[in-house]
């Protein structure tokens, strides 16, 4: 029992955190990097609608947009338009997505349009869903 005192002084934890966090690198360090994929995306969204792999289609697809929103939006306020101008900035910003998604548009249909772009890209489905996702954005909704 002695022996194991070190273990709950504010140094003994730290000790742990240490040793948890090396094991937790040299874990790591063997496992391939892979790049989630058109073809990854578009088998979870293929699956049933309330799977599991279904929900990571949905907030992948999700995320994506709301991140190309937040980012054009920050470019529009790089570019030096007024916090105030809401809709100068949004505009700016889809300018800069490539894209301008309608006002009305349903999360629904943004993953309608992910996933019949990527049926009909199959030449595309070895690239970064990410970037496929925007690119199937830019095909539905192009700005006029």
């Amino acid at each position: 029992m002695r022996n194991t005192v070190w273990l709950v002084t504010s140094s003994g934890i730290e000790i742990v955190r240490l040793i948890l966090s090396v094991a937790f690198v040299f874990a790591t360090l063997g496992a391939p990097a892979t790049a989630f994929d058109g073809s990854d995306l578009l088998q979870m969204c293929e699956q049933p609608e309330l799977s599991h792999q279904r929900g990571v289609c949905n907030g992948f697809v999700l995320g994506v947009s709301s991140g190309i929103e937040l980012g054009s939006l920050k470019a529009g306020y790089a570019a030096g338009l007024p916090e105030d101008q809401w809709d100068s900035m949004k505009r700016y910003g889809q300018t800069v997505a490539g894209y301008c998604e309608p006002e009305a548009v349903k999360n629904g249909q943004l993953i309608d349009v992910v996933v019949k772009f990527l049926k009909e890209s199959p030449e595309h489905r070895h690239e970064n869903a990410a970037i496929l996702v925007a690119m199937a954005f830019t095909s539905a909704f192009p700005c006029p």
